[in-house]
């Protein structure tokens, strides 16, 4: 175990260098360096209106998973959509350390202390599969888009059939244990610690289709915004780009930042380096990476900035939930 340990910290070393050697070329080019300077130094009204608004989104999109976390308690538990807000705010300060954001649920039962840890912790689980779904979904469609549509987007030597039959065969899997959680809880219940708090996991199984078609649906309102914040910012630097094409980067974008694990913060560094590769093929590609860093300032480090500032100030009696 330990071997596969230090194995695996090494290949994220190595792919951690290969990536910011990878974007530290690409923004110290000479040629991309005055595109940066001329993009910035141009931006109009109208691109300062479409960045305030991807501002807006921001806070939109995590108010809808705060929704998504209050309608999964609602079984075991009522709180108030202020408290979710917050809580989801911790929980992205929190997570902002841990690999691929997985630590989302520490900051969430930090805020709601006399919560059973478990209780928040399978809430937020069950809310992380269900954008899960979310993801491959959309990636899927954009794989069968991107066999279909005419586009610059380019996916270098990765065959898009086998891109299209590995994602849809991980979303149906993924689709059938989330419908069945009876299959994957019997899995995780061999695992002692689990088992031992049993009771307070088991109201999973309690959601019916319609309850967990819902929770599916917040998932995929979040991932229209993310949509939605990419165009607008694509298109705010000077990259012509349709809300189709948007689409189809977007779900190719967010699949492999899923499936590479980061080894920084926030999975910053894998998005920036894929973006790249999929705009490779529009004018100005390096567009992409001002973008997709700008998409990582709003919706991770704005969120995780506001997310301690919750957790600073704290009000003790609020949290005694």
């Amino acid at each position: 175990m330990k071997l596969n340990k230090y194995i695996s910290y090494l290949l994220k070393i190595i792919y951690g260098f290969i990536v910011l050697n990878f974007i530290y070329y690409t923004i110290n080019s000479e040629e991309n360096l005055n595109n940066f300077k001329s993009i910035v130094e141009n931006l109009e009204v109208s691109s300062y209106l479409l960045i305030s608004i991807v501002i807006i989104l921001q806070f939109i999109n995590w108010t809808i998973e705060a929704i998504k976390f209050r309608y999964i308690l609602k079984k075991e538990l009522e709180i108030t959509l202020k408290d979710s807000v917050k809580a989801v705010y911790i929980g992205n300060a929190t997570s902002l350390f841990t690999p691929d954001r997985i630590g989302n649920f520490i900051g969430r039962f930090l805020y709601f202390k006399k919560v059973k840890k478990t209780l928040i912790t399978s809430s937020t689980l069950l809310g992380n599969f269900a954008q899960l779904i979310t993801t491959l979904t959309f990636a899927l469609l954009s794989s069968i888009l991107i066999l279909n549509v005419k586009t610059a987007i380019k996916l270098p030597l990765i065959n898009h059939n086998i891109i299209l039959i590995f994602t849809g065969l991980l979303l149906s899997f993924f689709i059938y244990l989330y419908f069945n959680p009876k299959y994957y809880l019997k899995l995780i219940y061999k695992i002692k610690w689990i088992r031992k708090h049993k009771d307070s996991i088991n109201y999973l199984q309690n959601f019916n289709k319609k309850e967990s078609i819902i929770i599916l649906l917040y998932g995929y309102a979040r991932y229209l915004i993310f949509i939605l914040q990419f165009y607008l910012l694509l298109n705010a630097f000077g990259l012509s780009i349709s809300i189709l094409e948007t689409l189809i980067f977007s779900g190719l974008l967010y699949l492999f930042t899923t499936l590479i694990p980061s080894p920084f913060m926030g999975n910053l560094g894998t998005r920036e380096y894929m973006s790249i590769i999929l705009l490779s093929g529009y004018k100005y590609p390096e567009i992409a990476l001002l973008a997709s860093l700008s998409i990582w300032v709003v919706n991770i480090a704005i969120p995780s900035l506001i997310g301690s500032y919750f957790l600073l100030n704290m009000n003790k009696n609020k949290t005694q939930v």
